[in-house]
């Protein structure tokens, strides 16, 4: 009887391991608008008359590797780090970005010290980023601080406080007191 017991337990085991492994990615969308988001990378902002700068910067970067060891069996990558200003949040912003090994979904949360944040979600074969309760729309084109120099696609603007460009991330913001704007000025990618 103890053969049987254990030729079950192999047999069982052995059906649920992985005979094939997928790597779920970051939908498109998704890659294109935070993908600028690694370990050295920065920002500095200016507010309208440049008596205020802010400079944006990653810390505590951690790109967690996951695997599901169940069939359908899949691998997958997400991200976590603070981003560290002045202005953005007075203070710390806690970042989440992946897919928690849903390859049809993804979200980037913007988490801030003060309570609130930002939420981002997209789907495979989306163009553009939604919004989850809150007003989000998409401008295109949308020159920085009306200068035609500085013209961006696709820039999502997330409750008319936050603006997102494909390839640069935050691109201009309202400050957590709302006493300024502030926009792009130097961005950095390692």
């Amino acid at each position: 009887m103890s053969i049987c017991v254990l030729f079950t337990f192999v047999l069982l085991y052995s059906c649920e391991r992985c005979r094939n492994t997928a790597y779920c990615e970051l939908a498109l969308v998704g890659r294109n608008y935070f993908d600028m988001y690694k370990e050295g990378a920065y920002w500095i902002y200016y507010n309208q008359d440049s008596s205020k700068v802010d400079s944006v910067y990653i810390i505590n970067f951690e790109n967690r590797y996951h695997k599901n060891t169940k069939e359908p069996c899949i691998e997958w990558n997400d991200i976590t780090f603070n981003l560290e200003n002045e202005y953005l949040n007075h203070g710390n912003v806690k970042v989440s970005i992946g897919n928690l090994g849903n390859c049809e979904i993804g979200s980037a949360h913007f988490l801030f010290s003060e309570g609130g944040g930002i939420v981002y979600k997209f789907r495979k074969g989306d163009t553009a980023l939604t919004c989850p309760n809150v007003e989000c729309n998409v401008m295109q084109p949308f020159q920085l601080r009306g200068d035609p120099k500085y013209t961006f696609y696709e820039v999502t603007v997330y409750d008319s406080m936050y603006w997102f460009a494909p390839e640069f991330g935050l691109i201009q913001y309202v400050s957590y007191n709302k006493l300024d704007t502030f926009y792009l000025n130097k961005f950095v990618s390692k």
